[in-house]
């Protein structure tokens, strides 16, 4: 068996590091395998937490203090552990973030795909499915699966061919730039696989209900910065990739939307984080990665908030009294984030929802912010209602075609896309 070390980076999260130990130790333990928590916290309470459990005989644990002086960023912390990893005589190194917790069915299915040698594994953790495919177009790989390597816990790398002979001086000089740090991995991962010959890559598909991301529902910890990184930073990454990747310009587009959506931009600008200075500084960025909302990005900026609301929402809000005063349901499908922050926006404004809509509720709260989460055809049998979109843009079709179906079936309702 590939001898795999889990590399957890933390940083004032105690509760977090508490929860992953206390689902995961136990398992872990009985496949042999390492867990290290890599901590730049500002107090003791995480290592003190670590210690317990590694006072209780659980010897594949360690603790690792990250000295703020050295480890100055994440993205430099990311370099760092990884350099220091390739040192050691582990087979695959894996890091995650320290608010994603896995089952031990995934884990099984993890290491016994780590027989097959790959030298990188991309996780895909929202599928529907146990699938592995193996990867043989870079090309193809890059808007594939960029953004979703951006995310800790998504990539395990073989560490004697894929960190081995890393020139991390290089990298560093390259990825680790004020202009693109935020999504330096993502570059190492992608110039390192075009430097290799032949590299083994295999995507390996999970249920969804194999990973359970416990943080889903709180703002990105550099939410205030989300402009400059999903704009400058994730630009200038793909940009200075090699020239072998001539689908750079298809994978800047594939950027999270939502996060760049009307909705978002109008936040960060009641927040004061997004000014007309920084659409004049992004502007060519905004251009490349979302051209159909260049607008949009444009008038948030120039206009006053209360103003760029109406301008934006003045339909839907519209809509949305027309339907209550017809005595109908208001309620918001999907219960992820994108859709807890629906509701967030929505309760400012005053408009009650009545109930989060999914397709299954396996996975799903049953409750957010106090409004109910209900399975859309049960609901949708006994309640006339107008339904708001709350989703990701790529699975917005989808979900507008069950709808149909819905109505096809008999369902009183309407729907209208929240951004």
């Amino acid at each position: 068996m590939n001898k795999l070390c889990i590399c957890i980076l933390t940083y004032n999260r105690p509760e977090a590091i508490s929860e992953v130990l206390e689902k995961e130790l136990v398992f872990l333990n009985r496949y042999s395998t390492e867990l290290g928590i890599f901590d730049s916290s500002e107090s003791m309470e995480t290592e003190l937490i670590v210690e317990k459990y590694m006072n209780q005989g659980y010897k594949n644990l360690f603790y690792q203090k990250c000295d703020l002086g050295i480890y100055t960023s994440a993205s430099k912390k990311i370099y760092l552990i990884y350099e220091e990893m390739m040192k050691k005589s582990y087979d695959y190194i894996w890091m995650i973030h320290d608010h994603t917790t896995f089952n031990e069915t995934a884990f099984k299915y993890i290491l016994d795909q780590l027989d097959a040698n790959g030298d990188f594994y991309f996780l895909e953790m929202r599928a529907s499915r146990f699938s592995v495919n193996r990867i043989l177009e870079l090309n193809d790989f890059l808007p594939k699966a960029a953004l979703s390597l951006a995310r800790l816990g998504t990539a395990i790398v073989r560490r004697e061919s894929f960190l081995e002979g890393t020139d991390w001086k290089h990298m560093s000089q390259k990825y680790l730039r004020e202009e693109n740090c935020g999504y330096c991995h993502v570059g190492y991962y992608f110039e390192r696989m075009s430097e290799l010959k032949n590299p083994r890559i295999i995507q390996l598909e999970f249920p969804r209900e194999c990973f359970v991301d416990f943080k889903r529902y709180e703002k990105l910890g550099w939410h205030s910065a989300s402009v400059r990184i999903c704009l400058g930073h994730w630009g200038n990454t793909l940009m200075a990739l090699p020239e072998q990747y001539t689908s750079k310009m298809t994978a800047l587009q594939t950027q999270d939307k939502w996060l760049l959506s009307k909705y978002k931009l109008l936040e960060y600008k009641k927040s004061g984080n997004y000014r007309i200075s920084d659409f004049l500084k992004y502007r060519k960025w905004i251009r490349l990665i979302m051209p159909e909302n260049f607008c949009n990005a444009f008038w948030v900026a120039v206009l006053p908030y209360k103003t760029a609301v109406n301008k934006y929402f003045a339909k839907l809000l519209n809509e949305i009294e027309k339907q209550r005063k017809a005595g109908n349901k208001i309620c918001l499908y999907g219960a992820g984030k994108d859709g807890f922050e629906c509701f967030t926006f929505l309760s400012e404004l005053d408009v009650k929802v009545d109930s989060f809509l999914v397709t299954k509720t396996e996975g799903n709260p049953k409750q957010l912010g106090g409004c109910p989460v209900n399975r859309a055809d049960e609901y949708l049998k006994n309640n006339s209602a107008f339904v708001i979109i709350a989703i990701l843009p790529k699975g917005v079709p989808e979900v507008k075609t069950y709808l149909d179906s819905l109505a096809a079936k008999g369902a009183d309702l309407s729907y209208m896309e929240f951004a």
